[in-house]
């Protein structure tokens, strides 16, 4: 049985406030629903926050929660994009997965159904397949297997996470010039470099 703490009121309370100050942080991460995890630094964008803390690990716990709330609401909309497209391609009879839509279908309409979606994709009306009739069983199956694909995914938070986080006082973050260089700029520089090196050794033997 819970204890009750009848003797807890206002009185009781740890009434101990602390100062506040401005925590800046800086993130640098790809753009939701890319597929190439690993990028050069033009495939990334940068994100600033800003917190009201009373100390570093405060600020810190806040940008964690704020973090936790992009990768919840960044698989819902990757979630509902997934359905979106897979709906869309179901019901286009020149898609692969069209055979498996018609399976839940009855055998005496299937003829009917697929006219119906041969119809609605050679309209010109964008609107025309979303008004397309599709079995229920149909959709829960779609659904079963986009939950099977999460469950069984090993780390789906790699595809959320920045790839680097600076953080820490705003009057340093903000003035920082970080400069995201990618493979191609690095090679440039490199032969620049050489060049340079090779012309001055020329210079010196003559």
């Amino acid at each position: 049985m819970a204890k009750e703490f009848k003797d807890f009121g206002e009185d009781k309370l740890v009434d101990r406030k602390y100062n506040k100050r401005t925590y800046s942080g800086r993130a640098f991460r790809y753009i939701p629903g890319d597929k190439n995890i690993i990028g050069d630094a033009e495939d990334m964008e940068v994100y600033d926050y800003q917190f009201e803390a009373t100390s570093f690990p405060d600020a810190l716990g806040q940008w964690v929660a704020h973090e936790v709330q992009v990768a919840v609401a960044s698989n819902l909309i990757s979630f509902v994009e997934f359905m979106t497209k897979v709906l869309h391609d179901m019901v286009d009879p020149e898609d692969e997965g069209f055979p498996l839509m018609l399976q839940f279908i009855p055998e005496d309409f299937r003829e009917e159904v697929t006219e119906m979606c041969k119809a609605a994709a050679q309209t010109k009306n964008k609107d025309a397949q979303e008004i397309l009739p599709l079995p229920l069983g149909f959709f829960v199956h779609t659904m079963q297997k986009a939950y099977e694909a999460a469950n069984n995914s090993n780390n789906w938070w790699f595809a959320d996470e920045p790839q680097a986080v600076i953080f820490g006082n705003p009057d340093i973050i903000e003035n920082m010039k970080v400069v995201g260089a990618t493979t191609s700029d690095i090679a440039s520089e490199g032969i620049s470099e050489m060049e340079k090196f090779l012309k001055t050794r020329l210079e010196e033997e003559e």
